[in-house]
């Protein structure tokens, strides 16, 4: 007979492990963002689609705790501020607007949590606020995050590709001039 939620230390919980593999999963995808791009946006992807999991699977399994509830919304602000430091770095002429969007994020959340624990409510997503409430429903809240997360994953991609493309341009030319270049993928 399996152990109930009660019979195991909230640590864990599936949902709580499957949490800490997300936090896995983003620190190596944020390890190698600049040198491997496709391995990064897979395990970053792959993070993100296990943040629908987590939560899934503590209802289902009836074992949603205070320690799955901090580590999801720790683990996705930490994973916009890493994904948003990843963008500065690939282009600094937006780093204002990536460090106003890692602001919003912190102190709208920061806000929200606090406003909740003073109400004494149940649930950050129980609010009185409408704008709140209609965030929450599941088409909008899920709309909205994966939207963004995939207009800034779609911005590492592109620049991934013009840079493949600008190499490959310069190697083509460079071809054309002097015949004694190796092909490309070649070892120099």
């Amino acid at each position: 007979m399996p152990p109930t939620a009660q019979a195991i230390p909230s640590w864990l919980y599936v949902p709580n492990l499957i949490g800490c593999l997300r936090v896995a999963m983003q620190l190596g995808a944020f390890a190698v963002a600049v040198s491997q791009p496709v391995v990064a946006g897979s395990l970053y992807m792959g993070a993100q689609a296990l943040d629908a999991v987590d939560g899934m699977a503590a209802r289902a399994l009836g074992q949603s705790s205070e320690l799955g509830r901090v580590l999801d919304m720790v683990t996705d602000r930490a994973s916009t501020i890493c994904l948003c430091l990843v963008l500065a770095h690939l282009y600094p002429g937006w780093i204002a607007g990536f460090a106003a969007l890692i602001t919003i994020d912190l102190f709208s959340h920061w806000y929200h949590m606090h406003a909740t624990l003073i109400s004494a409510s149940a649930s950050h997503k129980a609010s009185p606020n409408w704008v709140v409430r209609l965030y929450y429903r599941k088409p909008i809240l899920f709309t909205i995050c994966a939207a963004t997360e995939l207009w800034c994953v779609s911005k590492r991609s592109l620049l991934h590709r013009s840079l493949r493309c600008r190499r490959e341009s310069v190697h083509h030319v460079l071809e054309q001039c002097d015949g004694s270049l190796p092909p490309q993928g070649a070892a120099r």
